[in-house]
């Protein structure tokens, strides 16, 4: 290496990484903030124009899952699951693992 053959390099070879390094963060910093503020305009303009959406058919979709499942008639698992997930407003992580489901009917058939 070059510094071990010129110690008297290796200072001047050292403050030159050194600065080279501390300029690059800059740079990065700078490029890190205009990316930031960017993302931040664009968060607010979309928040600016919220877009309504209509679950009227999920919640229709997620009760009927849910009587079928109360009434004793076969229904996947999976449907269940979503159907509570859709109709508590939770997410399915949750519903999976915070539930304790039992049944009150006997034989029902779950797939």
């Amino acid at each position: 290496m070059y510094a071990v053959e010129h110690p008297e390099a290796a200072e001047a070879i050292t403050a030159l990484v050194e600065r080279w390094c501390s300029r690059y963060s800059e740079v990065l910093k700078a490029e890190t903030e205009r990316l930031n503020r960017e993302y931040q305009a664009a968060v607010a303009e979309r928040a600016a124009a919220p877009v309504a959406v209509d679950i009227s058919e999920l919640l229709k979709l997620a009760h009927h899952t849910l009587a079928q499942a109360q009434a004793g008639a076969p229904v996947r698992w999976e449907a269940v699951s979503v159907a509570l997930g859709i109709a508590t407003g939770r997410r399915m992580a949750e519903v999976h693992s915070s539930a304790t489901p039992k049944s009150t009917l006997r034989g029902i058939p779950l797939r």
